[in-house]
């Protein structure tokens, strides 16, 4: 996807989120692979910034009687970020930054990921010191926003977040620890 069409697409999309139309962004962020992985050669693919295709890994080019059947899969999101040229700013951009102005306006909002272990869940919700995920992030600018909001219009914000995982059904407060 160009660069241009990315931010009209955007911009669409949450002028849809303003006007109703619209109140749940699904995303997908492919990880790279890593030393430990199985397979050393990926079987996912990106298209489109919108589109992951499925790979068989196992398909036998020799297998003539599946010669012309495909068991690749195919599965449509707001936005699929590729793992080797997406940042942790680009996920928090597209998916999560536009929230806080409707958050310092009285609006709930609720980010998370979903995804089985190993799968970059933290990584992209926290990141590290040098590139932080999206929780660092909204933070950041939640408070930079409401201080400026605050400044300007003579407000005090009160801000209250959760952080929270689950896990095999338990809940932990992550901000108690």
């Amino acid at each position: 996807m160009e660069p241009d069409s990315v931010i009209s697409h955007d911009e669409e999309h949450m002028k849809a989120m303003w006007a109703g139309q619209s109140n749940v962004v699904v995303a997908v962020r492919v990880r790279p692979l890593l030393k430990h992985d199985q397979i050393k050669k990926s079987c996912v693919r990106v298209l489109d910034g919108k589109v992951v295709v499925i790979l068989d890994p196992s398909a036998d080019k020799s297998d003539i009687l599946r010669a012309n059947r495909s068991k690749e899969k195919q599965y449509a999101f707001d936005y699929a970020f590729d793992q080797n040229i997406t940042t942790q700013e680009d996920v928090y951009n597209r998916t999560t930054k536009f929230l806080i102005h409707g958050v310092l306006d009285g609006f709930n909002a609720t980010v998370f990921a979903y995804g089985q272990t190993g799968s970059g869940k933290t990584h992209t919700m926290i990141g590290n010191p040098s590139d932080p995920g999206i929780m660092v992030r909204v933070m950041e600018d939640l408070f930079t926003y409401s201080q400026s909001a605050g400044d300007q219009q003579r407000v005090n914000y009160k801000v209250t977040v959760s952080f929270l995982e689950v896990y095999n059904e338990n809940i932990r407060d992550l901000l108690s620890e």
